[in-house]
């Protein structure tokens, strides 16, 4: 080892000699060649220089006069003059009552003065409704980058700036240098310098006499450049010896520790699982004592007992679970041959399988190692004979931790039930499902579909029975709702103006006649009953919603907003309103005082479609067209008009226009209709979503709707293809 280390100190010195021995011969015919210039051609580059010169004062005048170094609004027509008259400049799309456009203004106008080179302007995104469609502008705040008339780059939000609000004017000013938008620091774009006026005599590189600027500034340069390759070198050198080692003690450690499993599953002599944390720990590992005893060792170590049986080698805890068939490939199936069964797997698979098996091999007798039968070790190991703890826990992948009463993040705990619409032959798939409800009390979902029929459905994990079907006559029901004392279901059309009712008690279906004074919206025929069961909500066209009495289906007053309605949200108690327009804004309605007290616009949203309230109060989501769901302090929402900003969740990349709490207010279910299987649930308290759902082996769809059972245990999805979805939530024990 120490010849080879001397041997390559020897290489790598011969090395560093040859580089600097060239560098210095080039550096010293380049010096000649440049003091050996005549006067003819000093006075060329004097020339040269000096119509540079004169064409940099001349551009300069050209970005004084189009208003270069100013930081000013714009409308749309004289951005488009800007094409024409600037080479490059930045455009600033903001909003008046976003705070983030105003923290960007600050860190533009400074830089509008310090680089007159391009021309910084900002354009109010609610004054130009065709430029921003052009151009695609969904998120607030947006820098477009132009450069000879065209966009280039989009910054959207501060993700460039390091996705904080405290970033610095130079952070900003790195990011547009990097898009060759502004030049350098000092605004001139690397303009050349002067070449030395006197000429001197041929010297050596080696000589202590001054070269002039030039000269000297490339000799250190390249005497620098040297010294970080033989750095770079030697740090390799370095680095590739320690790897070396570092994969030889890795391969000898890992051996070991496998050594050590194999005896523990597979059989042989065993102390307990300690010895295994033990030998992971340990850096130095005796290898007598890990020694795999041969064939003939191990036969003499142990007998056989036919009289007793052991368990398995290994247990999965899902080997017994059943695939529902009608989720799977018609191929697949086939090639199972598998006819008029709608589940498949558990015993019967495994008994499949030893067939498949004997097939292959020829033989109907499981090898020994395969063999049921427990070894029993000798009484001269003054063991027992039943299996110890630590056999048990590494033959095993069960559970190794308990049910805690907080919800953990990162992995859920969710199992697929059967498909609840699939049950009853005559429905279509092509329906979509538009609405599905838990009752509050009993133990029953409802679940709607754009037909002229709702369905109840007994929910107990298992069968899931069909309790009742209503059929409404020529009636299209695209919205349905418990009543707050779950005594009977009110349904919506948007083709209709009347309503109809389900009395659950009595069976019978009672309709309500159009309500006077109230206009419904065709495009969102969204109603909210409230918790208290004293009002209904209704949305109406320009921006009305319609507050009727839950008992009587009476107009009783009317709120108004400035844009059309898109998502409503009633608090857990009734008292307030939460409503989302299409502009951004949220508006907090007092249902006592029939007028709203608070609101405020949603960060970042040009187009705002759902909004949910957790049950506890303390969490207001605000979904936006662009994906991004805003995540807010209810709480700091009832009294400032710009509330805490948790947190912006991004899992989304199509509109957010479903969000949902379940019971605990720990779990948030986001959603987006326009793209398949575009269903996320988020652990509120870390605000991290969930990795492993929706599962791989899950097919979702569209997701149209999604609820929560009272308290967590189940959760219920509704698609585009007919599908009500039941999953089981295993960290909540009850209904």
């Amino acid at each position: 080892m120490e010849n080879k280390i001397v041997a390559d100190a020897k290489v790598q010195s011969d090395l560093q000699h040859a580089v600097i021995s060239a560098l210095e011969n080039e550096v010293d015919a380049e010096l000649a060649r440049l003091e050996n210039l005549d006067d003819e051609v000093l006075q060329q580059y004097r020339q040269k220089r000096l119509q540079e010169l004169k064409a940099e004062e001349k551009e300069r005048e050209n970005w004084r006069l189009c208003r270069h170094g100013e930081y000013t609004e714009v409308s749309e027509r004289e951005l488009f003059d800007f094409g024409n008259r600037s080479k490059r400049f930045i455009v600033h799309f903001y909003r008046d009552s976003t705070m983030r456009c105003k923290i960007l203004d600050k860190h533009l106008q400074i830089l509008a003065a310090k680089h007159i080179e391009s021309k910084f302007c900002k354009l109010n995104v609610e004054k130009s409704d065709y430029i921003v469609k052009k151009l695609n502008i969904f998120v607030i705040p947006t820098l477009a980058l132009f450069l000879h008339g065209k966009a280039v780059f989009y910054i959207r939000g501060f993700d460039e700036f390091g996705g904080t609000d405290d970033f610095t004017t130079e952070t900003v000013e790195a990011v547009l240098a990097e898009r060759n938008l502004i030049f350098s620091t000092d605004g001139t774009h690397g303009f050349t310098k002067q070449l030395a006026k006197a000429k001197m005599a041929p010297r050596s590189i080696r000589s202590g006499t001054n070269y002039g600027d030039k000269s000297v500034f490339l000799f250190f340069a390249i005497v620098r450049l040297i010294s970080i390759c033989c750095s770079s070198m030697s740090a390799f050198v370095n680095m590739n010896e320690g790897n070396q080692r570092r994969k030889k003690n890795r391969k000898n450690h890992h051996e070991k520790l496998l050594e050590t499993l194999e005896k523990a599953v597979l059989g042989g002599k065993l102390g307990s699982v300690d010895d295994l944390d033990a030998i992971a720990a340990s850096d130095d590992i005796d290898e007598d004592s890990l020694l795999v005893p041969t064939t003939a060792e191990r036969e003499r170590a142990v007998v056989m007992d036919d009289s007793e049986e052991r368990n398995s080698a290994w247990v999965d805890e899902d080997d017994l679970d059943k695939v529902n068939l009608l989720d799977q490939p018609a191929r697949l199936v086939n090639k199972m041959h598998i006819r008029g069964e709608t589940e498949f797997g558990g015993e019967a698979y495994s008994e499949r399988l030893k067939r498949t098996f004997e097939k292959v091999t020829h033989t109907k007798t499981c090898p020994a190692w395969a063999s049921n039968v427990k070894r029993k070790r000798r009484s001269s190991d003054n063991e027992e004979s039943s299996e110890d703890e630590a056999d048990v826990f590494v033959r095993s992948t069960g559970k190794c931790l308990g049910k805690t009463e907080v919800l953990l993040s990162k992995k859920l705990s969710c199992k697929r039930l059967r498909d609840l619409i699939f049950e009853e032959g005559k429905q279509k798939r092509n329906s979509f499902v538009h609405s599905v409800e838990f009752h509050r009390e009993s133990q029953v979902l409802l679940v709607s579909k754009r037909l002229s029929e709702i369905n109840l459905y007994q929910i107990d994990g298992k069968e899931n029975n069909s309790l009742h079907r209503a059929t409404f006559e020529q009636y299209t029901v695209d919205k349905a709702h418990f009543s707050a004392d779950g005594g009977w279901i009110i349904v919506g059309s948007a083709l209709y103006d009347h309503f109809y009712y389900f009395d659950m008690h009595a069976g019978k279906i009672v309709k309500v006649r159009p309500i006077n004074g109230v206009t419904k919206s065709k495009e969102n025929c969204e109603f909210l009953p409230s918790p208290d069961g004293k009002v209904i909500a209704l949305f109406g066209r320009w921006g009305q919603i319609y507050v009727v009495s839950a008992r009587t289906f009476e107009l009783m007053w009317t709120l108004k907003l400035n844009d059309s309605v898109r998502s409503a949200a009633f608090s857990s108690d009734g008292s307030h309103l939460y409503t989302y327009s299409k502009d951004g804004n949220v508006y907090i309605w007092d249902m006592a005082m029939q007028n709203y007290f608070q609101k405020f616009p949603d960060s970042g949203c040009v187009s705002g479609l759902s909004i949910a309230i957790s049950q506890n109060s303390n969490y207001l989501a605000c979904g936006s067209s662009v994906g991004v769901v805003n995540l807010y302090s209810a709480e700091s929402a009832l009294q400032t008009a710009q509330p805490k900003l948790l947190k912006g969740i991004s899992n989304l990349t199509t509109a957010a226009d479903l969000l949902r709490f379940n019971g605990s207010s720990e779990i948030l279910a986001m959603g987006s209709s326009k793209k398949p299987n575009a269903l996320k649930l988020l652990h509120v308290q870390s605000k991290t979503v969930f990795e492993n759902f929706p599962m791989s082996t899950c097919k979702l769809g569209n997701v149209k709707c999604v609820d929560f059972s009272p308290n967590g245990g189940y959760m219920c999805v509704g698609n585009n293809s007919g599908r009500a979805m039941l999953f089981r939530m295993l960290h909540y024990e009850s209904y």
